[in-house]
């Protein structure tokens, strides 16, 4: 996992300054790119903060262990959502064949980071469980 595209924090900084765009964050390439690097991923994510306008959650372990499951990996969820949930971006849970079995690695992901989150900022939907798509009918009673 080892490339020269941008992971330092400065190139990226620089690059969103520059350019004046807001970036896509991968927080599973961003915690192998720390590891490589021997750097802080909460302090990587907090400098790139008001830079991002998207998020790819994701677990990571090592420099090559990327898009592992909440919890299987060595990033330490409670002390970035709190950090997460304060920027202005969207995010999606991009974990490796999530989509298996309806999708049921996305609910399971949604699920472990909402428990990371203050109360006012949990989802009905993700801690219950509700594993329904957007569109689909509730069961009727």
């Amino acid at each position: 996992w080892y490339h020269n595209a941008f992971l330092d924090v400065e190139d990226m900084l620089e690059l969103a300054t520059r350019a004046r765009v807001r970036l896509c964050l991968d927080l599973s390439h961003a915690a192998l790119s720390c590891t490589a690097g021997n750097g802080d991923l909460v302090e990587y994510v907090r400098e790139l903060a008001p830079h991002v306008s998207h998020l790819h959650i994701a677990d990571a372990s090592g420099t090559d262990g990327e898009g592992l499951a909440i919890g299987e990996g060595d990033i330490d969820f409670a002390a970035l959502m709190p950090l997460i949930a304060t920027m202005d971006a969207t995010l999606v849970p991009e974990i490796w064949l999530a989509h298996r079995n309806g999708g049921e690695g996305f609910v399971f992901a949604l699920q472990s980071l909402s428990r990371f989150l203050p109360e006012n900022l949990r989802s009905g939907d993700a801690r219950s469980g509700d594993r329904r798509s957007h569109g689909d009918e509730a069961p009727q009673q």
